[in-house]
C-alpha cells in the first residue's frame, strides 16, 4: 500500500492521508484492515493436514481422519456409514436439495433448480444454452464419452460398457464368443 496526502488537508492545518490498493493488494481491491494496522498480529496460514490413517495422502476433514477413514459427519439412518450430505443424509437416504419448481421432484444441480428447469453448468460454446456434461461442453459440441465403436459418433457411458445404446443392446444380444472379446477389445481405451 502506498500512503498519499490528501490535498487541501496542509492548508487546514491537519495532515490526513489516505492508503492507496498498490500492486500488492487481494485479488478484489479490497484492503485489508489489519494489516494497515501496526500493532496487528499478523495471522499464520494454516498448512493442510494428511490423513492420520496409514499410507492415505487425502486431506483431514474431521477429527484427523478422511471422508474415506470416518471424518465428518455421517448419515442419520441406521447402519448407513455414507458421508453426510445435506440435513443429516447422505444421497441415497435423500441428503440432496430439490428442485425450487413448483411439482418437481427431481434433484437441484445448481441455482436450486434441476436440469429440466435449467440447473447445471451451461455449455461453454457460444449461443448454445444446453447443459455441459463434461469438460465445460454438451453432448453436441464434444462433451461427454463416445461410443467405443469407431465409427459411430454417438454418446455413450460407462454404464452401457461405453456403447451407444444402440451398440450396446446389439452386442448384448450377441452369445458367441468371439463377438464377446471383440467387444472387450473395443472397450478398451485407444492410445
Amino acid at each position: 500500500m502506498e500512503l498519499s496526502t490528501v490535498p487541501g488537508a496542509e492548508q487546514a492545518g491537519q495532515e490526513l492521508r489516505l492508503a492507496t490498493p498498490t500492486s500488492t493488494s487481494s485479488k478484489r481491491g479490497r484492503q485489508d484492515a489489519e494489516a494497515t494496522t501496526p500493532s496487528a498480529p499478523k495471522r499464520k496460514k494454516r498448512k493442510a493436514r494428511i490423513c492420520k490413517e496409514p499410507g492415505c495422502d487425502k486431506y483431514v476433514v474431521d477429527h484427523g481422519l478422511c471422508i474415506r477413514h470416518g471424518g465428518g459427519k455421517r448419515c442419520n439412518v441406521e447402519g448407513c456409514n455414507c458421508r453426510a450430505q445435506n440435513r443429516g443424509l447422505c444421497w441415497k437416504h435423500g441428503g440432496y436439495t430439490i428442485c425450487k419448481v413448483d411439482g418437481c421432484a427431481k434433484r437441484a444441480k445448481s441455482r436450486g433448480i434441476c436440469w429440466s428447469h435449467g440447473g447445471g453448468t451451461r455449455c461453454k460454446t457460444e449461443g448454445c444454452s444446453k447443459i455441459a456434461v463434461s469438460l465445460g461442453r454438451c453432448w453436441a459440441h464434444g462433451g461427454g464419452k463416445r461410443c467405443s465403436v469407431e465409427t459411430c459418433r454417438k454418446p455413450a457411458s460407462e454404464r452401457t460398457n461405453n456403447f451407444c445404446t444402440d451398440h450396446y443392446a446389439w452386442y448384448s444380444q450377441q452369445d458367441e464368443p468371439a463377438v464377446a472379446e471383440e467387444r472387450q477389445l473395443m472397450a478398451q481405451p485407444t492410445q
